[in-house]
């Protein structure tokens, strides 16, 4: 932490945006039933989006291995210049500037997954989808099995579990559900979706 003569050197502080640069102590906040305590913070939000081109919807397509969505929103934009003529240039540098290396957030990217939609869309890392078979180009997805089995005292009867029936792997967003990840480049979001399903997005 800073030091400053206006501040007693065992109080930690920060120079604020005030006018003057005035200084103030960080104080932290009693955990209840803890020998601990946490910062007290408050965020203060952002000027503007870290992405400046259009949040268009992204129509998730049956593909393997699954897409990331700077790949479909690469998409779109190109598909976008490509047909709208209205843009002038700075505006078309722009959105080609925007997505030539990645999407970036400042914290992390919101999605949502239309209500209209007849199918999950699969969230997650590049695992993200159906089980690819080396040295072949047919895809499975996953059916997850497991040994857990349960038993009386005397140890006479078993009842085994199943965990569910054959899925893509990935963290499945219903039709209207939406998700938060702080994950802040677009480039590590895998998504995957058996049949086309459409897909709301924001840089946050």
């Amino acid at each position: 932490m800073a030091k400053d003569e206006s501040v007693p050197p065992v109080v930690p502080h920060v120079h604020t945006d005030q006018t003057g640069g005035a200084v103030l102590p960080i104080r932290g906040v009693s955990n209840p039933d803890s020998p601990t305590a946490r910062l007290e913070t408050t965020d203060t939000g952002r000027n503007e989006f870290s992405y400046e081109g259009p949040f268009m919807p992204l129509e998730i397509v049956l593909a393997a291995p699954a897409p990331t969505l700077l790949d479909y929103v690469r998409v779109g934009i190109n598909e976008l210049l490509a047909t709208a003529a209205h843009y002038d240039d700075e505006d078309r540098k722009l959105l080609a500037r925007e997505v030539e290396n990645d999407v970036m957030a400042h914290r992390g990217f919101l999605l949502k997954s239309a209500f209209t939609n007849t199918a999950e869309i699969y969230v997650g890392n590049r695992f993200t989808g159906p089980v690819r078979k080396t040295g072949s180009t047919a895809h499975t997805l996953y059916q997850p099995k497991g040994s857990l089995q349960a038993h009386t005292l005397d140890k006479s009867a078993r009842v085994g579990f199943d965990f569910g029936s054959t899925t893509p792997f990935g963290f499945a967003l219903d039709p209207g559900e939406s998700i938060f990840i702080e994950i802040n480049r677009a480039s590590n979001i895998y998504l995957y979706a058996s049949t086309d399903q459409k897909l709301y997005w924001m840089a946050v």
